[in-house]
């Protein structure tokens, strides 16, 4: 069966499938175990569409291969039907010893990203949430199609700027080819979970 690639809002019924994109984005299983990454990869997956004000996802053959999540900062949106997904995620992950030291590791994750945003010393209308396509649907412009769709929403919003955080895990060339400047940087070591130091960035662009 050839690919049929379409495009549309993110619907209830994709959850699993993103929350497995996002598990396979973070590597969460490297950090601890399945049940942990699991209720890691929920957390994540509410707390973006709590504060999205744009979805799309990108299916192949009906089955959802790629995700993309923007916000307009100046609506300051907040979609309480998924604070108890966030909470019972959160009491599943801190039940246990390693699901507390993991929590830590990524609140200093989010602490990283926070310094970022005020190290680039600019306010910005618009982020890009949440962006992912499935390693084995690369190369086919699935990537390209959801980071049209959200510029595309932004122009409408008629919103002047916006940014992103990234890492050296992501493919950051594809954020430098669409005309976004490095705005601020910070390594974190991540032992001992892994031998391994991983930079963060800051990305932006002006539209």
């Amino acid at each position: 069966m050839g690919n049929r690639i379409c495009f549309r809002e993110v619907k209830k019924s994709d959850y699993q499938a993103l929350e497995q994109i996002i598990n396979d984005t973070w590597v969460f299983e490297s950090f601890c175990s399945p049940e942990i990454a699991s209720s890691m990869a929920k957390f994540y997956l509410a707390s973006c569409l709590s504060e999205q004000t744009f979805t799309c996802v990108a299916l192949n053959n009906n089955e959802p291969v790629g995700v993309i999540m923007g916000k307009n900062c100046n609506a300051k949106r907040l979609s309480w039907r998924f604070v108890l997904t966030q909470l019972k995620s959160v009491i599943s992950i801190l039940s246990s010893q390693e699901g507390r030291k993991i929590a830590a590791v990524f609140r200093e994750f989010y602490r990283l990203e926070h310094s970022l945003l005020q190290e680039a010393g600019q306010d910005y209308d618009g982020e890009l949430v949440f962006f992912s396509v499935r390693s084995d649907q690369r190369g086919m412009g699935i990537g390209k199609g959801l980071y049209t769709r959200l510029m595309r929403y932004f122009k409408n919003e008629q919103l002047c700027s916006f940014y992103l955080n990234t890492d050296t895990t992501c493919n950051i060339g594809f954020y430098e080819h669409q005309g976004l400047e490095k705005k601020a940087e910070k390594k974190y070591s991540l032992k001992p979970y892994r031998d391994q130091e991983i930079t963060f960035f800051l990305y932006a662009k002006q539209l």
